[in-house]
């Protein structure tokens, strides 16, 4: 048994990396082409209002934890009707978090851009169709993840890889299309994107009905009530955890611009393309750990699911240290390279930005645990308390004058202080059943 645990989780790390490497080679040529095509201020505008849209993707990312969740338990009973009573209940919740998000953005969002944001007048009319773009791509993704979802449940990571070879060739393409065209270079990637995310969306579905019967959501089913109070006190939870994550990592870009503009927002975008791809590198190893750990916390298991977490960590912090510490060494080259004019203050955003996903993708591991263990109140209080102290902390470093980097420097230190704040509370408050 241990030997096929052991197997599985494997094989969908390895999945899990194939799928990283094609991303990380697609987000470096396409972040290079576009940045050529269209400029630092452009891409630090698309950069802008994808942010004040991403403001509210922690409504999804609540609800998707525990779409995720609760198909990997229902997977783990061997309920069928259980299975598809989760399957409907996820479809239903996401769709009504899309109906949110596109609510709350074509009001208090436009508002936002066409009041507050720091953009050239000449771009404005522009911008605001690519924050529609962008809106869009979000209200795609939302409704993707309970198809998503029931993929993790079931184990079967290599779908990931064939989402990221469609994703390759289709931004590929995107990018061919903008190098031939005359229309404006802005619009022609917004538009890109949405296409490109509809395609992807479009594979989840296809795969995942054409495998797994829960997926064939029928025209009527019963609500069970305990389930709906189940599904939605966890992802109460989920929701002041992510409402904390992304009022960082979403305010943070929005300070910068109004004390820096688009320029900076551009430089730590391309920053954060390089970390990112580190923090997919880690997600490799805690995607194929997750449905494990929480199959065996279900199953009364604790004491391993637990190992499972130590595990997780120890790997992630070797893995990270053999790729980062080369990468900080190497940057100046990378990036000269890499983008055919680096924007200022590139650098700086990037060492700062990889030291930062190093130690966010170790603490984060701790996150699966927690999960299946379902006991979140204190673990995300705690968290959202951290990441909101980043907001004021930021802004009252640069209107001192600060260059523009020291935000990164601000979320080097909140991610530093949730590791010991995580570990604590896991010991002190997640049960570990025998």
């Amino acid at each position: 048994m241990k030997h096929q645990q052991g197997l599985r989780i494997g094989m969908n790390t390895v999945f899990m990396a194939v799928r990283t490497f094609v991303l990380m080679l697609t987000g470096l040529y396409v972040s290079r082409a576009v940045l050529d095509l269209i400029g630092a201020v452009d891409y630090g505008i698309y950069s802008l209002v994808a942010g004040v849209v991403g403001t509210m993707m922690w409504l999804n990312s609540a609800i998707a934890e525990a779409s995720k969740r609760f198909a990997a338990f229902a997977l783990g009973q061997g309920d069928i009707h259980r299975q598809k009573a989760v399957f409907a209940m996820s479809i239903r919740l996401h769709a009504l978090v899309a109906a949110v998000v596109v609510l709350v953005m074509l009001t208090a969002g436009l508002w936002y851009v066409n009041r507050f944001a720091v953009i050239p007048e000449e771009r404005m009319a522009v911008a605001q169709i690519a924050f529609i773009c962008a809106l869009v791509v979000a209200v795609l993704k939302i409704l993707s993840m309970p198809y998503e979802a029931a993929v993790i449940a079931h184990e079967e990571m290599q779908c990931y890889v064939y989402v990221s070879v469609a994703d390759m060739v289709a931004k590929v393409v995107m990018v061919r299309l903008m190098r031939h065209s005359e229309a404006d270079g802005l619009m022609l990637y917004a538009i890109g994107l949405m296409v490109v995310e509809l395609i992807v969306m479009g594979f989840y579905v296809f795969f995942a009905r054409s495998r797994y019967a829960e997926t064939a959501f029928p025209k009527r089913i019963a609500l069970d009530p305990i389930l709906v109070k189940e599904m939605l006190a966890y992802g109460g939870w989920n929701m002041v955890g992510h409402a904390g994550f992304t009022l960082k990592s979403s305010g943070i870009p929005l300070v910068l611009n109004a004390f820096c503009g688009p320029a900076a927002n551009a430089a730590m975008s391309i920053a954060h393309s390089i970390s990112g791809g580190v923090l997919t590198l880690a997600g490799c190893l805690k995607h194929a750990l997750g449905p494990q750990i929480t199959k065996r916390y279900a199953a009364s298991d604790g004491k391993q699911a637990m190992r499972l977490t130590g595990i997780g960590m120890l790997l992630t912090a070797v893995l990270l240290l053999v790729v980062c510490l080369p990468m900080e060494w190497l940057l100046e080259p990378i990036l000269r390279i890499w983008l055919v004019d680096v924007p200022p203050l590139t650098l700086e955003f990037a060492r700062i930005s990889l030291l930062t996903a190093m130690v966010i993708s170790v603490g984060s591991v701790l996150d699966l645990i927690v999960h299946a263990s379902g006991q979140l109140k204190y673990y995300y209080l705690a968290l959202t308390i951290l990441n909101s102290i980043s907001i004021p902390a930021a802004y009252g470093l640069l209107r001192m004058g600060l260059p523009p980097y020291i935000v990164e420097v601000v979320l080097l230190g909140v991610g530093i202080l949730q590791i010991p704040t995580k570990l604590w509370i896991v010991y002190h408050y997640i049960p570990v059943r025998e």
